[in-house]
């Protein structure tokens, strides 16, 4: 993330830092293009993968982006873009630990 990209990132109204949900979209995306149509991403490898990008020390920590990341699977899920899953099973709604995939069943992307 380069540093004009830090106007993309904001606090909430109780200090909490949050990345525009757009920023984190994108990065879902991407990196589910990466990978084979039928693989799975653990929604931490795009926390860690903005959160190694940032330069600034407030949103460096991979763990305080996963709310953001959550947000950002829970959209793209509403839109059937993509798929949750956890050991190989499909699941309906985000809970506990979660993979996500394509949703091959769409014609979304």
């Amino acid at each position: 993330m380069s540093s004009h990209e830090h106007a993309d990132k904001g606090e909430t109204d109780n200090g909490e830092l949050q990345i525009k949900p757009a920023i984190v979209r994108q990065a879902v995306l991407n990196m589910l293009a990466t990978r084979s149509r039928s693989a799975t991403i653990c929604p931490s490898e795009v926390a860690r993968l903005l959160a190694s990008q940032s330069d600034n020390p407030e949103t460096s920590d991979w763990r305080d982006l996963m709310p953001d990341v959550h947000d950002a699977v829970e959209a793209l899920v509403a839109e059937d873009t993509v798929r949750l899953s956890w050991k190989g099973k499909p699941m309906t709604a985000r809970s506990g630990p979660y993979r996500l995939g394509w949703n091959t069943d769409s014609s979304a992307r």
